[in-house]
C-alpha cells in the first residue's frame, strides 16, 4: 500500500490557501461575489420577462380596440357612401326629369 503525500486528503482550513488556489479553487469571496451576480441577473430576467408579458398583453388589447374601431369606421363610411350615391341618383334622376316631379 502507497501512501504518498498527494493521495491523502489535505486538511480543510477555514481560509483559502494557496494550494487551493493552485488546484483552481475559487476564492470563496470571490465565489459568493459571483453567485450574488447571478441571482441578481436571474431576478433581472424575470422582471423582464414580466414587463414584457404585460406589454404584450397591453399590445394585443390595443390591436384588438383597433380592429373593432376599424369595423365601425368601415361601416359608417359605407352607409355615407351609400346615402351620398342614392342622392347622387336623385339628383341625376332630378336633372333628367328637368325638375318636373310635382
Amino acid at each position: 500500500m502507497r501512501c504518498g503525500v498527494l493521495d491523502s486528503a489535505p486538511p480543510t482550513h477555514p481560509h483559502f490557501t494557496r494550494l487551493q488556489r493552485s488546484r483552481g479553487v475559487m476564492d470563496p469571496l470571490c465565489k459568493s461575489a459571483f453567485d450574488d451576480l447571478i441571482s441578481r441577473f436571474e431576478a433581472m430576467d424575470a422582471r423582464s420577462a414580466d414587463r414584457w408579458e404585460r406589454i404584450d398583453h397591453r399590445l394585443q388589447d390595443t390591436a384588438s380596440t383597433l380592429e373593432q374601431r376599424d369595423l365601425v369606421v368601415e361601416s359608417r363610411l359605407e352607409s355615407l357612401e351609400e346615402f351620398a350615391s342614392s342622392q347622387y341618383t336623385a339628383a341625376v334622376a332630378a336633372d333628367n326629369w328637368g325638375g318636373h316631379f310635382e
